[in-house]
């Protein structure tokens, strides 16, 4: 397999093996885990502003203040190379609050949006308005943000809003669905 795309995790070990010096140890340990500490900040943070200053502007765009926060200002393709754990901000049941919900959730820093092409549980126009609305606030792009939405087959659709024809073959109701999803969705 190909391990190239699989993220690389540093792992960092400490050995203390000299038992009669348990003061001194503890204190070395103290003073490396204060580094390894600030290490660590630099490396999520800090590496932001060193790097270059086209790594910088997208790292921070969308800052349009000094007290915003980094995280809200965080493209989905910077959080994804982070190879950290992250949230997906789920849209179902939302209903007429969708396009509120979903730009507060933009602004809140949530950068990975899942709906679907399923009016009986989503709103998928509410998301795309939503995700917009936020990102003309905040000078994001679409790119900034993962947007996932997902086919569901007839059994899981109202009877009477299906977003394909009830007669097209699967894989043609799968286009159809995604060619709805993308109109909703604005992109």
């Amino acid at each position: 397999p190909n391990h190239s795309s699989t993220p690389k995790k540093r792992v960092i070990m400490v050995q203390i093996a000299n038992k009669k010096h348990d003061k001194k140890v503890s204190q070395n340990v103290g003073r490396l885990i204060i580094i390894l500490s600030f290490t660590l900040l630099y490396l999520n943070f800090g590496r932001a502003k060193s790097v270059g200053s086209q790594e910088s502007d997208q790292k921070l765009r969308g800052s349009s203040s000094s007290s915003a926060v980094l995280v809200a200002a965080t493209s989905a393709s910077s959080i994804l190379n982070t190879g950290k754990a992250y949230l997906v901000y789920g849209t179902a049941w939302k209903k007429d609050n969708t396009k509120r919900l979903v730009s507060e959730a933009v602004h809140a820093g949530f950068r990975f949006i899942d709906t679907a092409c399923q009016p009986k549980h989503y709103n998928e126009g509410g998301v795309g308005d939503g995700w917009v609305d936020a990102a003309k606030d905040m000078g994001l792009r679409r790119e900034d943000l993962f947007l996932q939405t997902k086919f569901t087959s007839l059994d899981g659709q109202d009877p009477d809003n299906v977003p394909f024809d009830k007669e097209d073959s699967i894989p043609q109701q799968v286009r159809t669905s995604l060619d709805v999803s993308l109109k909703n969705l604005k992109t």
